[in-house]
Order: C-alpha cells, then sequence, then structure tokens
C-alpha cells in the first residue's frame, strides 16, 4: 500500500500555500517521489497531473491531499472520482477535513464538502460577473489597455507615410502584426 499524495494551486494562488500543501504531504507520510504538484483551476477538466496521480493508484493505495477542493470543485467530478477510485480499491483521505472514503458516513461527508467546494465556485463566478458590469456601467474599459495609443497612431501615420514595411513598422513601435492590422481596419473606417 502506497500512500499518493496530491497538491494543487491555481495560478493566482502563492507558493506558499503550495509549500504548506506539500509539507503537510510529508508530514502525513507520502513520500516525495509519490506527490503530484500542479498549478492549474480546480474548475478545469485538463489537468494532466491530476490525471497521472489518479493512474498512479493501486489498489489498496490512498489518495492523500490537503483539503477536498485541491480535487476539484465541482460535485459531479468528486463523486465521478471517488467512485472511480473505490471500484480500484483505493481510497481517498484529506488531511484538513475529517473522512476517509472506507466508511459510507464519511463518504456522505465528502460529497458535502464537495458540494460547498461548488458553491464557493459558484459565488465566486457570480460576484466577478456582478463586479464586471458594474464597472462596465460607471465606464471603466475592461481588458487590457490598446496598444493602439495616440502616440503609436502618430508614429505609424507617420511610418506608413514613408512607405515602410509592416514588418519594420511592428518592430519600431513594438507592436504585433494584429495590432497593425486593426490600425488599419480603423483607419479604412474612419
Amino acid at each position: 500500500m502506497a500512500l499518493i499524495g496530491y497538491a494543487r494551486v491555481s495560478k493566482s494562488d502563492g507558493s506558499q500555500e503550495l509549500e504548506t500543501q506539500v509539507q503537510k504531504l510529508r508530514e502525513a507520510g507520502v513520500e516525495q517521489q509519490h506527490i503530484y504538484i500542479e498549478q492549474a483551476s480546480g474548475a478545469k477538466d485538463d489537468r494532466p497531473v491530476f490525471a497521472e496521480c489518479l493512474r498512479s493508484c493501486r489498489k489498496g493505495d490512498c489518495l492523500v491531499y490537503y483539503r477536498t477542493d485541491r480535487i476539484t470543485r465541482s460535485l459531479s467530478k468528486l463523486v465521478l472520482t471517488m467512485d472511480d477510485l473505490a471500484k480500484r480499491g483505493v481510497g481517498m483521505r484529506s488531511l484538513t477535513e475529517p473522512f476517509d472514503t472506507s466508511d459510507p458516513t464519511s463518504r456522505a461527508m465528502v460529497q458535502m464538502i464537495g458540494i460547498f467546494a461548488e458553491l464557493e465556485r459558484s459565488i465566486i463566478s457570480r460576484r466577478t460577473k456582478d463586479s464586471l458590469a458594474y464597472k462596465k456601467s460607471i465606464g471603466v474599459k475592461l481588458g487590457r489597455p490598446s496598444a493602439l495609443t495616440p502616440d503609436v497612431i502618430e508614429q505609424l501615420e507617420f511610418l506608413s507615410s514613408k512607405g515602410k514595411s509592416v514588418k519594420d513598422m511592428c518592430e519600431r513601435l513594438g507592436i504585433s502584426k494584429p495590432t497593425y492590422y486593426k490600425w488599419v481596419r480603423a483607419r479604412e473606417v474612419g
């Protein structure tokens, strides 16, 4: 029997949280070579390290993780993972939540925690959408600032009048070709 550890942080999470997860996995007895580390959103379906971690689990092993939301933030994905591992004779154990999937009551607790993780994700998503809608309603321009600043537009006009090539203009001004062609389209319309 082996303890297989999984640690995950989102891109916005700090390295300190990752270090904490790995330290806790080591303290729980997971050997370093059995710890799978990934930087990806828990909501993503495509998490190659998590898939590799699950494939490495053998009958009698136990998947150990810091919190249930490190595995997934979707109840349906959590239940599918639990069922798949149970059919293969692999247990699951959280280091911060008091359960172990070997008993039906604990399995129900895992599902309840999964419900709360999914609810948290929905609330965060709704807050983000509400915040973006509010900012848009008060005239805040969302997204990355345009590379087509008045200065860049003036320089494009000048370089274009001198017959410079698209490649040369883009390199001199530090803009991409799609940005250049956006300027061309705007010029044709305006």
